[in-house]
């Protein structure tokens, strides 16, 4: 059985496992006794979980190494519609015992770097920056921009979508992190102002 602690939208992506998961409360956590605690909340890095069971943390811009976390913390990518994916990208060693429980959802690892933003999630990052450059640059619209990269890449939705359904936030926030050792990824000022407002 996987203990499941996070936001209820994030936990809905899981539906289908619903039977193979202890949903428990955010205070629970801590304490719990399931082999892996996949936690879901965006401050998992920050916590003391115990050292025997295996934990998986929503943590995107957060590495393992620079919070000195234990071997038996593991990072995914838990940004809304990533969680749903048959592939989730995690950060540290996978332990046998994580791989066939994951097994057991259908879900696959793939195993990536400790970096902010995994690879997904740093590409896309850069992808939907650029769609808000395109915009600020009056170039196209929001829509035509969706458009255009849904039909020229076969995404599943565009790059204003992707803002909305991960939240412009967590692209910021991620694009601030790696601005800070690689200029090319400063956010668009248009993608920051949508977080400001």
């Amino acid at each position: 059985m996987i203990a499941v602690c996070g936001p209820d939208d994030l936990i809905a992506e899981l539906e289908q496992y619903k039977n193979q998961f202890n949903i428990i409360s955010k205070d629970d956590a801590v304490e719990n006794n399931d082999e892996v605690l996949l936690y879901l909340f965006e401050d998992g890095h920050k916590i003391k979980f115990r050292s025997e069971h295996i934990i998986l943390i929503n943590a995107v811009t957060e590495t393992l190494s620079a919070n000195n976390l234990p071997s038996n913390i593991l990072r995914m990518n838990g940004w809304r519609s990533f969680i749903s994916r048959p592939t989730w990208e995690i950060a540290g060693a996978i332990h046998q015992n994580l791989s066939d429980t994951l097994q057991k959802i259908d879900k696959k690892i793939l195993n990536v770097k400790d970096e902010p933003g995994f690879i997904a999630g740093r590409v896309l990052a850069m992808i939907i920056n650029e769609a808000w450059f395109t915009k600020e640059e009056n170039i196209s619209s929001e829509k035509e921009i969706d458009i255009a990269m849904k039909l020229g890449t076969g995404y599943p939705y565009g790059p204003f979508e992707w803002t909305n359904i991960i939240g412009a936030n967590h692209i910021v926030d991620l694009l601030q992190k790696l601005a800070a050792s690689d200029a090319r990824y400063i956010p668009c000022e248009l993608l920051k102002n949508v977080v400001r407002s």
